[in-house]
């Protein structure tokens, strides 16, 4: 593409590049945007954060270049990450609360509320714009991506828009890893609860966390500072903690209640990507 400078970001689970033509000296100039987003990565699986098995060279030279989030979270399973990620709220208010399909794979990975169901490798690229080859620790999430593109490729939100959007726009990171960022509350949920039964489900494969502690299944509390494998159990040590982070898990299972409006929906009943893999490869295909 000639004439074209880039703007890249790969999101640990997603990979995104923003191209701004060459000539363009005003950033009022909406930028071209590929966003590249991989299933089951988890931060871990990645030559640049440490495996050493898993050999990426092209991702790692990608991450040199580029913004790092370390502390970034996603859904603990895919279709609620892509909701979360189109829409910049949780998943579970816009009726996305399981997976018609499961495939599971540190303590914690996918479908699981722990750290290593989360967390991902977040890099972002634009030498155009902000530097690269940095570290930003903020606690950041997949409901960020949206509103940091619309702000990105100068969209104006409407106001319904603007209030049902949660995240924050990672603008403000990507120019300076060290700008002020006020602690937040994430929540996440693995859904995936019988028909009918989202009541007995709320301390079901959930966690709530800000930016130091998180309380998971309202049993266990981990200071992710101290101990980012959650192995120590502080739920009878810091009582403060577990009452804040309860009142405010309470407050938000109350407020996704109006809003799960898929519950008595009946899926498929076989996945319909296993119905078009054994239409294409035969019923004996593996």
């Amino acid at each position: 593409m000639p004439h074209m400078r880039a703007l890249s970001f790969l999101i640990g689970f997603a990979w995104v590049m923003i191209l701004t033509p060459l000539h363009a000296a005003e950033k009022t100039v909406r930028p071209n945007i590929i966003f590249v987003l991989t299933d089951d990565q988890g931060y871990g699986d990645l030559g640049f954060t440490g495996n050493p098995i898993l050999h990426t060279p092209n991702i790692d030279a990608f991450a040199r270049q580029s913004v790092r989030f370390t502390d970034f979270h996603v859904s603990p399973t895919c279709a609620p990450t892509r909701s979360a990620l189109m829409t910049g709220r949780h998943e579970f208010k816009n009726g996305v609360t399981h997976t018609i399909n499961e495939r599971e794979r540190m303590r914690g990975e996918k479908a699981m509320p722990y750290q290593g169901g989360t967390r991902v490798p977040s890099f972002w690229r634009w030498p155009a714009a902000f530097k690269g080859d940095r570290d930003c620790a903020a606690l950041t999430a997949q409901i960020d991506v949206f509103p940091t593109l619309a702000e990105i490729a100068g969209a104006s939100l409407s106001a319904d828009v603007k209030e049902q959007v949660e995240g924050r726009s990672l603008v403000p990171l990507l120019n300076n890893s060290q700008t002020d960022w006020p602690d937040r509350i994430l929540v996440t949920h693995v859904g995936r609860w019988e028909r009918g039964a989202a009541a007995q489900a709320k301390f079901q494969q959930c966690s709530i966390r800000d930016a130091r502690f998180t309380l998971v299944n309202n049993a266990e509390l981990y200071d992710l500072r101290a101990d980012p494998g959650e192995t120590r159990n502080l739920i009878t040590g810091q009582p403060a903690e577990v009452a804040k982070l309860r009142a405010a898990y309470d407050h938000w299972w109350d407020s996704v209640q109006s809003l799960l409006v898929n519950e008595n929906v009946t899926g498929p009943k076989e996945n319909p990507f296993a119905a078009l893999y054994r239409e294409q490869f035969g019923s004996a295909a593996r």
